[in-house]
């Protein structure tokens, strides 16, 4: 069954058969529409970089599918080998220290699985830069960039 966590704006998520899936919430209204499909870019743009870093995942029919990692780190365990270990090479690969690897996001095995933060919290903050980027999405939710005809689809 698909749960909405208040914490993934616009977000469902559900377990089936060692994956954990994330969609973007049919029910949502507009803004968080765009907010979950943003997050789920960023998630998938993550994963991509961190390669063997990160948690095996797929995307289908519009559905962030990651394998599960086992047992989550925890709060815990900022000091252990295996935190740190991850979280400077995941920040290498992803390019940045502005990023969700944390040990609540990180299997105890090392692999990481909920990597990234999305445009819009980065719009909060950091202002300018990333809400142009969310201004865009908004607006291709109305607009055809290419035919410049309103979407029907929304």
């Amino acid at each position: 069954a698909w749960k909405k966590l208040k914490s993934l704006p616009g977000l469902e998520i559900a377990e089936f058969e060692g994956f954990w899936l994330k969609r973007v919430d049919p029910n949502a209204n507009l803004i968080r529409r765009v907010w979950g499909r943003l997050s789920l870019e960023a998630q998938e743009q993550a994963l991509k970089r961190l390669g063997d870093l990160g948690a095996e995942y797929a995307i289908k029919e519009g559905m962030l599918m990651t394998r599960s990692v086992g047992t989550v780190m925890g709060i815990g365990n900022l000091n252990s080998k295996t935190f740190l270990k991850s979280y400077v090479k995941g920040s290498f690969r992803m390019k940045t220290l502005f990023h969700d690897i944390r040990p609540g996001n990180l299997g105890i095995n090392g692999h990481i699985f909920d990597p990234a933060i999305d445009s819009v919290w980065k719009t909060i903050v950091w202002g300018t830069p990333y809400a142009l980027r969310v201004s865009d999405e908004i607006l291709d939710m109305f607009v055809d960039p290419y035919t410049q005809q309103n979407d029907s689809k929304n």
